[in-house]
């Protein structure tokens, strides 16, 4: 008899406090991408492979391709895009 595989993955996530307490020890210029990543579950390759079309503001929708897992996600959010230089 063949048993059911068990699903084991663990999704953790920050409580309020948490994340406040994580901002509040990080530069100023690093907090937004760090509050980013908190609030969308991206992996630290996956941030640095996001490229503007990416973002699609209109229907507040963004696309995370070459996920961990393979392949590609997308997920609603609520964002304002800002580009700032330097």
């Amino acid at each position: 008899m063949k048993l059911p595989k068990v699903d084991n993955i663990l999704v953790r996530y920050l409580s309020p406090d948490q994340e406040q307490k994580l901002l509040d020890h990080l530069p100023e210029k690093f907090q937004p991408v760090v509050r980013f990543a908190v609030h969308t579950g991206c992996r630290q390759g996956e941030l640095l492979r996001l490229e503007w079309a990416d973002f699609n503001q209109d229907l507040g929708v963004l696309t995370v391709r070459e996920t961990k897992a393979g392949g590609y996600t997308a997920g609603a959010f609520e964002f304002r895009i800002s580009r700032h230089s330097g």
